[in-house]
């Protein structure tokens, strides 16, 4: 999906560069495939990285489970809200859109929404993986 440039999306590539900080363009194509056009438009947030792939970068990319789980929650949470602004920037028509009026209002609650219900249930599996439910967790 081709992205317009929201902070979100931003937040989302600077995730995914310092992540696979230091390897390459090239190292990351040959590893998760795709051009290496298409991964630097993911590290300057161009496009969104495909969830299938993010999951599969943090999975490969961090070696400590309970970092891993960790990781893999903030990098869904980033996705989610990423995904939710490109949204929300094509039904309002522009990346600096406000909602205005009844419909914009109705899809600004909508992306919340659907951005807070994700990061609840991620946060339900975040406490089951790591075992059950600890205080220190939020």
């Amino acid at each position: 999906m081709r992205a317009p440039a929201t902070p979100e999306i931003t937040e989302l590539a600077t995730f995914l560069h310092t992540t696979t900080a230091p390897a390459t363009t090239r190292d990351l194509a040959d590893r998760f495939g795709g051009a290496r056009a298409l991964w630097g438009e993911y590290h300057r947030g161009a496009r969104i990285v495909p969830w299938h792939l993010l999951e599969r970068v943090v999975t490969e990319s961090v070696a400590d489970r309970r970092a891993r789980v960790l990781t893999l929650a903030r990098a869904k949470q980033l996705y989610d809200s990423a995904e939710a602004s490109a949204a929300r920037v094509e039904l309002l028509g522009c990346p600096a859109a406000t909602p205005s009026g009844r419909r914009g209002l109705a899809v600004a609650l909508l992306a919340t929404a659907v951005v807070s219900i994700t990061a609840l249930a991620n946060r339900g599996a975040v406490r089951r993986v790591l075992g059950g439910d600890r205080e220190d967790l939020g």
